[in-house]
């Protein structure tokens, strides 16, 4: 065996036991859970990011369910005063009508 090929198998060797003794002090995984999602949007909450948003005045706040999912359906006066109809879902997805 030449000089280089020994070199060659000890450093191979090295980094074998180096990583041998990397595997053993690893931290063990542990099974990590999602975070709870958030509890769903309330009417009071729909309500107040629709003024905070638009800025106007809330003339009217519906609700509807839908299975599981509550719709918000809240009438404003815009500061300009045009009329808007902002629709939130209890599971936050925001549209706006006319």
């Amino acid at each position: 065996m030449t000089a280089s090929a020994r070199i060659l198998a000890i450093a191979l060797l090295c980094s074998i036991g180096v990583a041998a003794m990397a595997a053993q002090h690893a931290p063990a995984r542990t099974h990590v859970t999602k975070p709870q999602s958030k509890a769903p949007l309330t009417l009071e909450q729909a309500v107040a990011r629709v003024q905070n948003q638009t800025g106007g005045k809330v003339l009217k706040a519906d609700s509807r369910n839908f299975g599981r999912i509550v719709e918000y359906r809240i009438k404003v006066l815009t500061p300009k005063g045009h009329v808007r109809v902002v629709t939130l879902r209890s599971d936050q997805r925001v549209t706006e009508s006319n």
